[in-house]
């Protein structure tokens, strides 16, 4: 299990439990999403460090890629594009999603979104990680569009239609769809 699941999974739970048991949610996702940008963060910067110690310590020829024989900026140009460089498409893709959510209810008095979707939506996309964001982004939305599409053809009148359940349970299938080959998260 990869640590973007279990984060989605819980973050689902929460979804789940304070869906009917508390009124002021928002904090709660807020905090959930920020904690799991840090732990993905930390882990990568854990994963760094270790790649770090095993070139240092693991003679040569690995221990000439790290100082004293190569400046720090051979292995920082590795490590950013070896261990962040997928969490950081993710974290602003999820943070132009937060802001953009954010913005649009702000404007159009709480049409789009309930007050905490989007801390979950943002927290759907950046577990998914990079390119995973972007396939559950596009799986969200189409399955808005079919929804929306078939409830007016049927009742000939515009609907609103919440996504607040979609963004979990797809953020989640495509990482598990990650775990069977298709490399979409960290």
């Amino acid at each position: 299990m990869t640590v973007g699941l279990v984060a989605a999974v819980v973050f689902l739970g929460a979804q789940i439990l304070l869906r009917f048991f508390f009124e002021h949610k928002s904090r709660i996702f807020r905090t959930l999403f920020w904690l799991s940008v840090i732990v993905i963060f930390a882990i990568q910067a854990y994963w760094m460090r270790e790649q770090f110690l095993a070139w240092h310590g693991g003679g040569p020829p690995a221990s000439y890629l790290v100082p004293p024989y190569r400046g720090f900026s051979y292995f920082a140009l590795y490590s950013f594009t070896n261990f962040l460089i997928q969490p950081f498409l993710a974290f602003f893709a999820a943070l132009f999603v937060l802001l953009g959510a954010k913005f649009l209810n702000r404007k159009f008095q709480d049409r789009f979104f309930e007050k905490e979707e989007p801390y979950i939506a943002a927290g759907a996309l950046f577990l998914a990680g990079h390119p995973g964001w972007m396939y559950a982004l596009a799986a969200v939305l189409s399955i808005y569009l079919i929804i929306h599409t078939s409830l007016f053809i049927i009742h000939k009148q515009q609907k609103r239609i919440p996504l607040y359940w979609l963004w979990l349970p797809i953020s989640i299938s495509v990482i598990i769809f990650s775990g069977l080959g298709f490399n979409f998260q960290f």
